[in-house]
């Protein structure tokens, strides 16, 4: 089963840097029923909408079936946890995801990521 991450006021005083620099600690929430820390940085998750609308303009450019973009957009529904990922982490789910359906190259998706940022 699934935790849906609820944090209570729970802090846990991690460690953290700047432009590659120790800065000392900061205050992450953590989830109350499961532990896990949320992430704080710069490199913060993106919501599943932003990798969706990717997925819409590379089927459009790139003929992607309606089942294709069903099964794609189901797979990417773990991307909706912010606890659990950051950007780069979601970047690489999302790429492995095109790449297991489609014949689209790594390099256009790549592409695709950076131009929308």
């Amino acid at each position: 089963m699934v935790c849906e991450h609820k944090s209570y006021g729970e802090i846990v005083w991690l460690p953290f840097q700047y432009n590659g620099l120790d800065k000392g600690l900061k205050a992450h929430p953590c989830c109350s029923k499961c532990g896990l820390v949320k992430n704080v940085s710069s490199d913060r998750p993106k919501p599943i909408g932003h990798y969706l609308n990717i997925l819409g303009s590379l089927a459009k450019a790139h003929s992607i079936s309606n089942v294709q973009i069903r099964l794609i957009a189901r797979d990417l529904n773990c991307l909706e946890d912010p606890y659990g990922f950051d950007r780069h982490q979601q970047n690489e789910i999302f790429k492995e995801t095109i790449l297991k359906f489609t014949k689209i190259s790594e390099k256009i998706i790549e592409n695709t990521l950076s131009a929308s940022y």
